[in-house]
């Protein structure tokens, strides 16, 4: 089973959060990078200067910081990128979903 996701025009509106999916050893998407590229290497910088988020399987990292119009950025690890199925989709939208409502913003 194969999956695809592409985005024909950029988002021009802000928003409060951003979600960014990682793969595993920090892998952007070309989205990610794309978003990465609008926000001046935010996104790749910090993944640079850290040690504990990987990218791994159902691992969520909220950032607090500047970038354009957003107020917060989620990493989450997706794990291998070539070997999603609909479930691993299903379980990353599952842990995002309860690290922000957790986070109760």
């Amino acid at each position: 089973m194969t999956f695809s996701t592409s985005f024909s025009n950029k988002e021009t509106n802000n928003y409060d959060t951003a979600v960014i999916c990682v793969f595993d050893d920090n892998k952007l998407s070309s989205s990610a990078k794309a978003f990465d590229k609008d926000n001046k290497k935010l996104v790749s910088d910090y993944l640079k200067n850290q040690t504990t988020f990987t990218g791994k399987k159902g691992s969520v990292l909220r950032l607090s910081g500047a970038s354009k119009g957003v107020k917060h950025i989620v990493l989450l690890g997706l794990g291998g990128g070539s070997k999603l199925s609909r479930v691993d989709f299903e379980e990353a939208g599952g842990n995002l979903y309860k690290d922000l409502k957790g986070w109760g913003g």
